[in-house]
């Protein structure tokens, strides 16, 4: 390998970690802070006496911002798996025996079926979880009224 690609894949590989770092930021971010913004919508129609015709319209704002956040912490994953991708075939340019590869490549090999799937259930457990507990609310608060 020529030495202005090796250095071009070093320094690309470099700038991808840290999209990774500044991704799962974001993630963990967006993982804690939609659903606090859900339930502060949520505490503060409850302090309200909202008797318009189109108030009951405002318990679902929580379930819609709850549903943009799934939808984001998706496209998040999707990009997660892009970068990894990206960085398996970075790695496999250096020609690295297999025990000496780099994190993707160590990640991938390591993953087992149950993992994949028990991730993509937690996501769509806590996700929806929420969703569900919102609408909920917005149920019996039209019950109720």
């Amino acid at each position: 390998m020529p030495e202005t690609q090796r250095e071009f894949l070093l320094k690309e590989h470099d700038a991808l970690r840290r999209e990774v770092e500044a991704t799962l930021s974001e993630q963990e971010n967006l993982t804690r802070n939609v659903p606090v913004a859900a339930g502060a919508i949520t505490a503060w129609l409850c302090t309200q006496h909202m008797l318009q015709s189109w108030g009951y319209v405002a318990w679902y704002i929580p379930a819609a911002v709850l549903t943009f956040g799934a939808l984001r912490a998706a496209i998040i994953g999707g990009i997660f798996t892009e970068i990894s991708e990206y960085l398996r075939g970075v790695e496999d340019e250096f020609h690295l025996p297999s025990d000496a590869r780099g994190w993707e490549h160590f990640r991938r090999d390591k993953r087992k079926a149950w993992f994949a799937k028990a991730k993509g259930a937690g996501f769509f457990v806590y996700w929806i979880g929420l969703i569900a507990v919102s609408l909920t609310i917005a149920i019996h608060y039209q019950r109720t009224r």
